[in-house]
């Protein structure tokens, strides 16, 4: 359930208490009650796990040392600096511990999200890597291959890394 269809059925079950306790109908009021005090605890607690595992997700990305940092005013930067002309907008950039859905790559282009995911553990091959992601941004029809690989070598010569 959503967020609010979870507020949306706790304010409905209130509303029946009230209609309840009204009505002098105190055993219905007290069971519909107690009831939203045990979803709502269930829900709270929920939350706080929620909140919880986000932080230590945040806080453990954040502490990790060796961790290359890239904002995105950079990523823009490197993006006109290869191909000479601004970064498609929408696009983001961030770091994450592992590429879902993509085993051992360093970087994985979701066309979809407009998200490019980066793993933290890239060092040497930080830029070289985000310049391949760049390409798959850049020419989204174009497999990997000879082609691929020319623009993605040309690129990386432009900006002065090596494409590893």
């Amino acid at each position: 359930m959503s967020n609010e269809e979870k507020e949306a059925f706790i304010l409905e079950r209130v509303r029946i208490a009230g209609t309840a306790v009204r009505q002098r109908r105190w055993r219905v009021a007290s069971s519909v009650l107690s009831e939203v005090a045990v979803y709502v605890n269930r829900y709270s607690r929920e939350q706080e796990e929620h909140s919880r595992a986000r932080k230590h997700r945040v806080r453990e990305a954040r502490y990790v040392k060796g961790i290359p940092r890239i904002s995105m005013l950079a990523a823009r930067q490197l993006y006109r600096e290869a191909f000479g002309h601004a970064m498609p907008p929408g696009w983001k950039v961030r770091w994450v511990t592992n590429c879902k859905g993509a085993g051992r790559a360093q970087g994985l282009c979701s066309l979809d999200k407009k998200m490019i995911d980066l793993r933290w553990d890239c060092h040497e091959t930080c830029v070289a890597t985000l310049i391949h992601e760049y390409v798959h941004v850049r020419c989204p029809t174009l497999l990997h291959g000879i082609e691929f690989e020319a623009i993605t070598t040309a690129a990386c010569e432009r900006v002065g890394v090596e494409n590893k």
